[in-house]
């Protein structure tokens, strides 16, 4: 063979090879946009799922039981300190211990709701 021959061979055997290189690139790119689909439509709506699920139990934890429970404890504390004032008595070391005990409670409840809306 003439060496123009084997020029051309050699041109048209790189641009087959190019084409293989091509088409592995494009499979390659369809297989990561296919993947990115799934990740940001099913995967990431499944796990948005859970992350509301879990947020919405969360938040009634700290609206209804965590404040019911402080409420009433507060409720029940004045109720006791009335009481203790009709009987014109010193309050108690263990009601003054309560009386911080609930305040406490009030503002972990208070700590905890800001660190949900933050989140």
């Amino acid at each position: 063979m003439d060496s123009k021959t084997n020029k051309i061979l050699a041109k048209l055997s790189k641009e087959k090879g190019l084409k293989k290189v091509q088409l592995s690139k494009v499979d390659d790119i369809e297989e990561q946009v296919g993947l990115a689909m799934y990740l940001a439509t099913e995967a990431f709506e499944e796990e948005y799922d859970k992350y509301t699920e879990a947020y919405g139990k969360a938040r009634d934890i700290l609206k209804f039981d965590a404040d019911d429970a402080a409420t009433y404890a507060e409720s029940l504390l004045d109720d006791l300190l009335q009481e203790i004032k009709d009987l014109g008595v010193e309050i108690p070391p263990r009601v003054k211990q309560l009386q911080k005990e609930v305040a406490e409670a009030q503002q972990e409840i208070k700590s905890a709701q800001m660190k949900l809306e933050r989140f």
